[in-house]
């Protein structure tokens, strides 16, 4: 996994992170750490409270895929697609938000939503943020990634074998 503080640099959350982390997961990681790097699996998480962290498991090329890792902001920075490939990735973001619930997760949720004081005049903005977000507005949160990427925080968890090997870590703390 690979994390930094977005909110160090002074940016800010917005609607338009859903679609940069639906971009990201399901095109950008899932080609080069996935498809091409062999993981099992590999995502991204953009949180409202600025902690965005990229991560892959089950990962037999741990070195390539902190490169990809480093490089997410460069590869949103350069993006290239139009109107209607942006819509998928748009569309998707907003079936994540408004994704039909369970009872019980309603309860959760607004139960969350009213201790961090989310009100439905934000839940709207975010929305009309997501869907109003251009290929510009992905490649400005790309140019801010990559300034938030130089500042970032590692961790593997694997055998100390492999761990080793990547001559990646400063620091190799053994859990047994």
């Amino acid at each position: 996994s690979m994390g930094a503080d977005f909110n160090k640099f002074g940016f800010s959350y917005s609607g338009a992170m859903n679609v940069v982390k639906n971009i990201i997961n399901t095109e950008y990681l899932w080609n080069q750490v996935r498809v091409k790097g062999g993981a099992y699996g590999s995502g991204c998480t953009m949180m409202r409270n600025g902690s965005v962290y990229t991560y892959s498991y089950r990962d037999p090329n741990v070195n390539k895929s902190y490169e990809v890792f480093k490089n997410v902001g460069n590869y949103l920075s350069e993006i290239d697609m139009d109107q209607k490939h942006l819509n998928r990735f748009i569309i998707g973001a907003v079936n994540v938000e408004d994704a039909p619930l369970k009872n019980n997760r309603i309860n959760s949720i607004v139960l969350r939503r009213h201790y961090n004081g989310v009100t439905q005049e934000r839940l709207d903005l975010r929305r009309e943020e997501m869907l109003s977000v251009s290929i510009n507005d992905i490649r400005e949160v790309g140019q801010e990634l990559t300034t938030a990427m130089e500042n970032i925080v590692m961790s593997t968890v694997s055998d100390q074998t492999s761990i080793e090997k990547s001559e990646l870590f400063k620091n190799i703390i053994v859990v047994k």
